[in-house]
């Protein structure tokens, strides 16, 4: 089963900074789509927690692709520290943006 998602992962600090020339495109996406709590992982939380229980219930083998935050790196690993394989890669400006995690 493989599971592509782009969940909000923007900290809620950041509504702060929409004026500056790298975020005020975003005044334009409803806060829902952007904003996850104060560390922004907070959806990150519920979907792990989530898989946990689809695991439980279907045994079944989970690649789940996902777009993140590039400092949040170290603690998507520790979310997501019952997966077998975490591999990371960077988008084009060279940060960490893309995970891909084998459960």
């Amino acid at each position: 089963m493989v599971i592509v998602c782009n969940l909000p992962y923007i900290d809620t600090g950041w509504k702060k900074s929409l004026n500056s020339s790298e975020t005020k495109g975003l005044i334009f996406e409803p806060e829902i789509a952007l904003y996850s709590g104060q560390d922004g992982l907070n959806a990150y939380r519920k979907l792990a927690q989530q898989i946990k229980i689809l695991i439980q219930k279907t045994k079944a083998n989970i690649t789940l692709v996902c777009e993140i935050g590039h400092p949040q790196k170290k603690e998507i690993e520790k979310i997501f520290s019952f997966a077998k394989k975490i591999e990371f890669q960077k988008d084009l400006a060279k940060k960490w943006r893309i995970v891909i995690i084998k459960i």
